[in-house]
């Protein structure tokens, strides 16, 4: 695949032939919280969210330089959705298939640890069944992220495997170079990753004899992003490996330590609506006895209805329990079945938590205790 170079100024260039070309743009902007759609209410007072861009005029809200509050996860997977579509009639009842709405998308701004998150769904979504409502979406989504120069304090993706320059599950990676050079022009490396990605940027680039001149060579910027990629890792604080996690999780099931670890969970399910990569849905009808629909919503495995039984019967009766279920699910479970933790260490749960429960955090403290555990063994053998 092709690599370029777009200065930033011809940023809004670019996302004015996107529009131009009837495709649909979503991209972050900031939005007040009494206009964020019952969004799970954050700490800080506006959130930054994906949101449509309907027309050039709106170009100016997009938000370049931060991170969302929530995941692009709900382009594919909707909060809330129908499945099936019900009638009641004399001669019986009809039920209609839905057909999943999915228009040609261009999907800008998403972080690669998102991105990332976006492949850990398709393979779950694409296992022993085709889910054709997240598959359309995908199918037709180009996914643009960007690479992340400046990570937070919370960010932890080089601990599941993943780099802030990471390019699974992204179609074309946009990586800020400003930062790395003497040139006094912002400038981005555009990495044309996927034949989804190449085939944007061509019907893009055909459509306007200008863009053939913004969008430049990038080989030249290659080596400087590898480079560049090892300045940001260092930035990042939180840096231990969670490869062995998913073992050491095995002997810590029962372990009264899990349970010290996450006895302040409320339960709220904030850190799965967050997430990129939490998928957990509910099946709920919805509507009256001659007409409704069948609904799919978002669930978490945090509430405390969502293993309770209809006799009454609860498998994970405390909280700590369900807690320790979000952990085996995404460090053991997953990755045993997919061989890829089903954490991107975006740190949105640590942010949004309103405990300060910290899941990076956590593994430390096992990891830690494991390691002395077993050189207190050694010793004694």
């Amino acid at each position: 695949m092709k690599n370029y170079q777009l200065s930033a100024k011809d940023l809004a260039a670019f996302f004015e032939k996107v529009l131009s070309n009837n495709l649909r743009l979503i991209a972050p902007i900031k939005v007040k919280q009494n206009e964020s759609q019952n969004v799970t209410k954050l700490k800080n007072k506006a959130h930054i969210l994906f949101r449509e861009i309907p027309s050039k005029d709106d170009l100016k809200n997009i938000v370049i330089d931060a991170y969302t509050d929530m995941s692009a996860k709900e382009i594919f997977f909707p909060r809330s959705e129908p499945v099936i579509e019900y009638t009641n009639k004399k001669s019986g009842v009809v039920i209609k298939d839905i057909d999943p709405q999915a228009k040609e998308t261009v999907l800008f701004g998403a972080r690669p640890c998102d991105a990332f998150g976006f492949s850990l769904l398709e393979r779950l979504f694409s296992w022993d069944y085709d889910d054709p409502f997240f598959l359309k979406r995908r199918e037709k989504t180009t996914v643009i992220s960007l690479g992340c120069t400046s990570p937070l304090e919370s960010c932890f993706c080089t601990s599941v495997g993943l780099s802030p320059m990471n390019t699974e599950g992204s179609d074309i990676l946009f990586t800020p170079m400003s930062n790395n050079n003497n040139d006094k022009e912002d400038r981005y490396l555009v990495e044309v990753i996927t034949p989804r990605g190449e085939k944007l940027i061509e019907s893009i680039i055909g459509i306007s004899s200008d863009l053939k001149n913004i969008f430049t060579e990038g080989n030249s910027l290659v080596q400087a992003k590898a480079a560049f990629e090892n300045k940001v890792k260092e930035q990042m604080k939180r840096k231990e490996d969670f490869k062995d996690i998913t073992e050491i999780l095995k002997y810590k099931f029962d372990d009264s330590q899990l349970e010290s670890e996450t006895y302040r969970c409320l339960g709220c399910g904030v850190c799965s609506m967050v997430c990129p990569t939490c998928h957990c849905f509910d099946i709920v009808d919805e509507g009256e006895a001659s007409h409704g629909y069948r609904m799919k919503n978002w669930d978490s495995c945090s509430f405390a209805l969502f293993t309770k039984h209809g006799g009454g019967h609860n498998p994970r009766d405390m909280q700590f329990k369900r807690c320790r279920q979000r952990y085996m699910h995404k460090l053991h479970y997953y990755r045993e079945k997919f061989a890829d933790a089903l954490c991107v260490g975006c740190g949105r749960c640590v942010k949004a938590c309103p405990v300060n429960l910290d899941i990076y955090s956590v593994v430390y403290n096992l990891k830690k205790a494991y390691a002395n555990n077993k050189n207190k063994e050694d010793k004694e053998k």
